[in-house]
């Protein structure tokens, strides 16, 4: 397929499935004798379709779009101000100074 953009498959109206690799993996255990090859591998996944409960995929709601970039981004600052917490309290430490420890009323304790 030279042109396998979104727009170019959007006139034939595409169905589009989201197989578990784990699913297809526990399927290729039931054929014995079936080789590892390219064919072998597009008639385990037809037979998947086939035989398996198998849901057409719908795209999420564009509305959870921004909720779900400001969770991961608040996460990921979460993940950086622990890490900052604790290269400081090493750094603390390494030292031999002391850093005071505030109360804070976002955590249990705040460094410094």
């Amino acid at each position: 397929m030279a042109d396998a953009n979104p727009r170019t498959l959007q006139r034939w109206q595409p169905t589009w499935y989201v197989l578990n690799p784990k699913v297809v993996q526990k399927f290729r255990e039931t054929y014995v004798d079936r080789g590892k090859t390219d064919r072998a591998d597009a008639a385990l996944i037809a037979d998947v379709m086939r035989f398996g409960r198998v849901t057409p995929w719908t795209p999420p709601d564009p509305r959870y779009a921004a909720l779900q970039v400001l969770t991961r981004h608040r996460r990921q600052l979460s993940h950086l101000i622990t890490q900052e917490k604790i290269a400081r309290w090493c750094n603390c430490s390494v030292s031999g100074g002391s850093m005071p420890i505030r109360m804070s009323r976002f955590s249990r304790t705040s460094l410094g």
